[in-house]
């Protein structure tokens, strides 16, 4: 369900380089890397501020999003990256008409639409921005000057856009990602400005032995700090203050409008796809300290000061208290079972893509494997997190069972409370088979079936 430029550099990535863990996660890591130096480059751009400069760095540097998915082998800090050069190029062209910089912000937003489906929303977010930046120039060359790089945007996605289509059409919708409400969407800006609040709860809960009242204290601080760094945009008047409103946009207006389209039809709004307002909004925030004079700007600074600490915060937390499946020691612990005829059964059945990982990497087990409702590579294209809603659903896991050529049957679950809320697979199971075996893997739960004897 996402188009193929993040894939296809993986593939020649790992064709020099390998499939290991590390290799796998470098790209990520480097494209953090560079999302920083740029963040520290484009701060001395346009804030021209030296304090302000130093905010917008070290809010980049503990930010949550940014930290968490510059460590997974995935695309959103290269869609985050490239976010950041878009950003980069639109001073040049909106106010000078500079063509290399069109090209650079034309380029970038092409990037994003073929790394992921919701960058169609900053292309959004960009456009508005781009309308905002230009300092007197005519109505009819500010509009060029936004919908240019569009345009180029819209061509090179022509080649894909068939293949976007199949790919909504087998997918139907039923995404895992549950309907926001204003809440979640307050908390997500949140997030995306540097602070999760969960692991800092966490923390606090560790430090002192209770959640409360401190956690009503660190929310009322947030939520300070939060308007803090806003105030500035509507009291300030400075030359600098239409490029960080449109920097503003580019980052906030992609989270709104996911937010309508989840509320109106299927829900899109997941924190991982604001991994590139991540980037841009500690340069938002460091432009608040920036445009601010005076008692103005110690307000700002000190919310600024609050999400950077809160921040931190939230990245220790999330290091102590993750719990990361442990798809290393299930395939450990069902290779040595797999001596005798067997059935794997996966539920959600995306978890079959991190088993046959180490299948490739370590030892290939020996089974005969299927998903519920069926297995993860037996869809075109492979869909992951899909659900057991009705009994039909196990329609072809009681054809496998019947035909009664296993001697064991191992069910790998992950991710249940989604992809099977009522347990039905399991239900189905125990009906024709004994649970003799059962084990816990840090998220992954692995239990030995045998059929039962007529």
């Amino acid at each position: 369900n996402s188009p193929p430029l993040y894939y296809l550099l993986m593939h020649f990535w790992t064709a020099v380089f390998g499939e290991s863990v590390f290799s796998l996660r470098v790209p990520s890591a480097l494209a953090g890397s560079i999302a920083l130096i740029l963040t520290a480059y484009l701060a001395r751009r346009w804030l021209d501020d030296q304090l302000a400069e130093l905010v917008a760095v070290a809010l980049a540097a503990v930010s949550f999003l940014l930290i968490r998915y510059a460590q997974e082998a995935r695309g959103y800090e290269i869609f985050a990256l490239a976010a950041l050069a878009a950003a980069a190029g639109m001073p040049a062209w909106c106010e000078r008409g500079r063509i290399g910089a069109m090209i650079l912000v034309a380029m970038s937003l092409s990037a994003m639409t073929w790394i992921h489906n919701t960058a169609w929303l900053y292309v959004g977010g960009f456009a508005v921005a781009m309308l905002i930046v230009p300092k007197d120039v005519s109505l009819r060359h500010r509009l060029f000057r936004a919908v240019a790089p569009i345009a180029i945007v819209f061509v090179l996605f022509l080649p894909w856009l068939a293949t976007l289509t199949r790919q909504m059409q087998k997918m139907g919708g039923g995404f895992w990602i549950p309907t926001p409400d204003v809440t979640t969407l307050y908390y997500t800006i949140v997030t995306a400005a540097g602070v999760k609040p969960l692991p800092v709860g966490n923390l606090i809960k560790e430090s002192i032995g209770r959640l409360q009242p401190m956690w009503n204290i660190v929310q009322g601080f947030i939520a300070i700090a939060m308007v803090a760094v806003v105030i500035p945009f509507f009291i300030a008047r400075d030359a600098r203050r239409r490029r960080i409103i449109a920097l503003a946009c580019a980052a906030i207006l992609p989270i709104f409008a996911a937010f309508v389209i989840s509320r109106i039809g299927t829900s899109i709004f997941t924190p991982k796809a604001f991994v590139p307002a991540a980037a841009i909004l500690p340069l938002v925030v460091g432009g608040a300290i920036a445009l601010a004079r005076g008692w103005l700007r110690g307000i700002a600074l000190g919310g600024a000061g609050v999400l950077i600490l809160l921040s931190l915060a939230s990245v220790i937390g999330q290091f102590r208290y993750e719990r990361k499946e442990d798809w290393r020691g299930v395939h450990a612990f069902v290779a040595e079972r797999t001596s005798k005829p067997t059935l794997l059964v996966f539920v959600g059945n995306d978890g079959e893509i991190a088993f046959n990982y180490y299948e490739r990497r370590v030892k290939p087990v020996r089974a005969e494997r299927t998903g519920a409702p069926v297995g993860f590579f037996d869809n075109d294209p492979p869909r992951a997190m899909q659900r057991v809603r009705e009994a039909d659903n196990l329609q072809h896991l009681d054809e496998l069972i019947a035909r009664n050529t296993f001697e064991e049957l191992i069910l790998i679950g992950c991710h249940t409370s989604w992809s099977d809320p009522t347990g039905r697979t399991r239900k189905r199971i125990e009906e024709l088979c004994e649970r003799i075996d059962a084990r816990n893997f840090s998220g992954v739960t692995v239990e030995i079936f045998t059929p039962r004897k007529p």
